[in-house]
């Protein structure tokens, strides 16, 4: 069961799409993530972006946690119903649901504080899109939650790597 953690939103239930489908993100690895991105920065005012959003969980658990706005991209059409109706459980009117795809919708979108990129496992997706000219605000933090080895990060920093069982989590900068 998908839960938002923590803030304002606390305990909140999601509907889960079918595994088949998606691959959420567990509860202990956001926990580890929030965690994580707090020490390096406050969400307070902050714009983040859900790519490859599934259920929402990491747009609305940063909403919940006092995010000024978020906006979640998702191509399936499936998958897109139960995150709109995520949303809607929050009654969050700073949200923005794009049905769509991310390497396409991404770089259109105003200045982006966190983002965070959620890609299938062992696909070229996070890559591709790091390739792209991004709408990063300064001082923008980007998260990847991958299970790969090794991923060229090109033009940005590593700040943190944590890994959580399966999941790899990388914290990236632009240079």
């Amino acid at each position: 069961m998908l839960r938002i953690i923590s803030g304002k939103h606390r305990g909140k239930k999601l509907l889960s799409p079918p595994e088949a489908l998606t691959r959420p993100t567990l509860d202990r690895v956001r926990e580890c993530l929030f965690s994580s991105l707090l020490s390096m920065r406050s969400l307070q005012g902050a714009h983040v972006v859900d790519a490859f959003a599934g259920s929402g969980a990491f747009g609305l658990e940063a909403l919940s946690r006092g995010a000024a706005a978020a906006t979640f991209i998702e191509h399936n059409p499936v998958v897109y119903n139960y995150l709109k109706r995520n949303v809607s459980l929050v009654s969050d009117a700073r949200s923005h649901v794009i049905l769509g795809d991310s390497l396409l919708h991404l770089p259109t979108l105003n200045p982006v504080d966190i983002l965070f990129l959620d890609p299938p496992y062992n696909s070229t997706l996070a890559e591709e899109l790091l390739q792209l000219n991004l709408p990063l605000a300064e001082g923008a933090i980007i998260i990847i939650e991958t299970d790969k080895k090794e991923m060229p990060f090109h033009r940005f920093t590593l700040l943190k790597e944590k890994k959580v069982g399966r999941a790899r989590l990388l914290f990236l900068e632009k240079k």
